[in-house]
């Protein structure tokens, strides 16, 4: 519970018959999945079987809200997110595009060559920026940097009590819970604010939606801080593996398209935010040969089946080539109906960023060696910077 990462690659072995390990850790039984078929199998296949672990989501609520998308499970999660699926058709999806560019060569605009950028908090303040205006169609500029660093605190805090064995029910009244409570009421005030006091554009959006529904602010705390954040930290770590690899950089600018694609699912294969999914057991199962019993806890080691040596040749090297294949090995935005509702936007969104990034700037990173610590979501370790330069045009 302490380090799920270094558990899950400790236990780990691509030798390992089956895929599929049993654990036990006090009374609890744990049901270690590393290989993408029987991964699948849980998530498409056995999704009634295999659901929402309430121990691991009940802790986030703080962050996703209590009726948030994410927090939702069969009939009603369904229903849900057949509402939100006017907001990604493709009309409305070329439109978030354009508005993404605008956001981002104006945040590119702000930033001076021969400077230092610590890479996540910029990523954080453009995508958080984005957020709001391609959900709520509201332009918090000027509030961006602070609610990014509110969220930020939040995600830490909530982080904690996910791997805390024990942590303290948010009813009592210890330091750390009333912070989350003032976060939290912060966080919802603040996009309550917003919806008050600024007129949202005519895009479809979470506002128009769920305009008479009580579960409007859950849904915004759902999609503009729960989805940010993956999409921001994925960010994040493409730069810092950028700057390791300049070549790349360099054909991206030379208009290579598909390149731009790959190297943002090579980061995300390296460093998937969505490091593991978690299920619980609701009745007796078999998982490679395993017996699954009710109520047993089945971890998806995400970012184990991501560098399995057996699916993902030289799997701990950044080669972004070899996305010029599929692989069924690579669960980013997980599968199934829990899958992330979100996943096309996060590619325009990323693909957009990076090729702006790229001809705007050259980079590298001050850090050879990219370091990364798990909260809700896996993050870029702290002062990690890219050095900016002026682009040659030799």
């Amino acid at each position: 519970m302490k380090n799920p990462i270094e558990l899950l690659d400790e236990k780990f072995s691509p030798e390992s018959s089956g895929g599929v390990q049993k654990i036990k850790i006090g009374p609890k039984r744990f049901i270690l999945v590393f290989d993408p078929e029987i991964a699948h199998e849980v998530l498409l296949g056995k999704d009634n079987t295999f659901v929402q672990n309430r121990v691991i989501f009940d802790r986030i609520k703080p962050i996703t809200g209590e009726k948030g998308l994410v927090q939702l499970n069969g009939k009603l999660s369904e229903e849900t997110r057949h509402k939100f699926m006017p907001m990604f058709t493709p009309q409305n999806l070329a439109k978030m595009k354009e508005q993404i560019l605008v956001n981002t060569e104006e945040a590119l605009a702000e930033l001076r060559p021969n400077t230092e950028i610590e890479i996540a908090s910029v990523m954080a303040d453009l995508v958080l920026r984005n957020a709001f205006k391609l959900f709520l169609g509201l332009d918090i500029k000027h509030e961006a940097k602070e609610m990014a660093e509110e969220f930020q605190e939040l995600n830490t805090l909530c982080g904690e009590r996910m791997i805390s064995l024990f942590p303290m029910p948010l009813a009592f009244p210890t330091s750390k819970n009333r912070r989350i409570k003032y976060l939290r009421s912060s966080l919802r005030l603040k996009i309550a604010a917003a919806l008050k006091t600024n007129k949202p554009d005519s895009s479809i959006n979470i506002h128009k939606l769920f305009q008479n529904d009580d579960t409007l602010i859950d849904q915004c705390m759902t999609f503009l801080f729960a989805g940010h954040e993956t999409t921001a930290s994925s960010l994040s770590f493409t730069f810092l593996l950028l700057g390791n690899h300049p070549e790349y950089r360099q054909r991206i600018i030379a208009g290579d398209e598909g390149l731009a694609l790959m190297v943002y699912k090579e980061a995300l294969r390296l460093y998937p935010p969505a490091y593991m999914l978690v299920r619980q057991a609701t009745r007796g199962a078999v998982l490679g040969g395993v017996e699954v019993k009710k109520g047993d806890q089945v971890i998806i080691g995400v970012k184990q089946i991501h560098r399995h040596p057996s699916f993902h040749q030289s799997a701990a090297t950044f080669i972004p080539e070899r996305f010029k294949e599929s692989t069924r090995a690579f669960l980013p935005f997980g599968a199934g109906p829990k899958d992330c509702i979100g996943e096309g936007l996060a590619y325009i969104e990323a693909l957009t960023i990076i090729k702006s990034f790229c001809k705007s700037f050259e980079f590298s990173s001050l850090q050879k060696e990219i370091t990364s610590f798990p909260l809700v979501t896996l993050h870029p370790g702290a002062g990690q910077y890219l050095s900016l330069s002026e682009l040659s045009h030799g």
